[in-house]
């Protein structure tokens, strides 16, 4: 009797584990609609659209997979490896905005999901960033300390307006162990698809 109790509870806590692990992984993806991907043809074989905006990526278009999603008012671009389908780079853009959007690079650790995120205002019709309201890093989840957290953000021409714009983030992430930190340098190109 004893082991069909045992045996029960073994059961019943598989289960419950089971659900717990289900429940966490749904939670860490947020709902999101797979959409084709549309290229734009002004944009050349490093560049990447987003939305209303682009970014840059060291690699050729042609030698990635680009996956186009939707979520929570939020375009995703997700670049991943032909061969492997390791994600290699996130961007995301704001949609349904006019002139003022918000855009991201995540960065995914061992420890964290980071974001490097913009609010540039920008003209579509003459394809120019006017400028760059707000720049913030964010982690999910949080780090016990950070010691650095600086987002830089300057026109690739001498001034605003902009036809790009580099995104520059410096951080440095402590885990509870004074041995378990990040040091981060990161950083993406982003531009405007302009307006026919």
């Amino acid at each position: 009797m004893r082991k069909v109790h045992v045996g029960i509870i073994s059961v019943i806590a598989l289960l419950l584990f089971a659900v717990i692990v289900n429940f966490q992984v749904d939670n860490d993806k947020p709902n999101s609609t797979v959409v084709a991907y549309e290229d734009h043809p002004s944009l050349d074989a490093h560049q990447v659209r987003i939305d209303d905006l682009y970014v840059e990526i060291p690699f050729r278009k042609s030698t990635v997979d680009i996956q186009k999603r939707l979520a929570n008012d939020y375009a995703y671009i997700d670049i991943t490896d032909q061969e492997t389908g390791e994600v290699l780079f996130t961007y995301g853009e704001s949609i349904g905005k006019d002139r003022e959007q918000i855009v991201f690079r995540e960065i995914k650790t061992d420890q964290t999901t980071v974001r490097v995120q913009a609010l540039l205002d920008i003209n579509k019709g003459s394809g120019m960033i006017i400028e760059v309201i707000d720049t913030v890093g964010l982690f999910d989840p949080e780090p016990d300390h950070v010691s650095n957290k600086n987002v830089f953000a300057g026109p690739n021409s001498s001034e605003f307006p902009s036809e790009q714009v580099s995104i520059l983030a410096l951080f440095d992430l402590e885990w509870g162990d004074p041995q378990d930190y990040q040091n981060m340098y990161e950083g993406y190109i982003v531009g405007v698809i302009k307006d026919n």
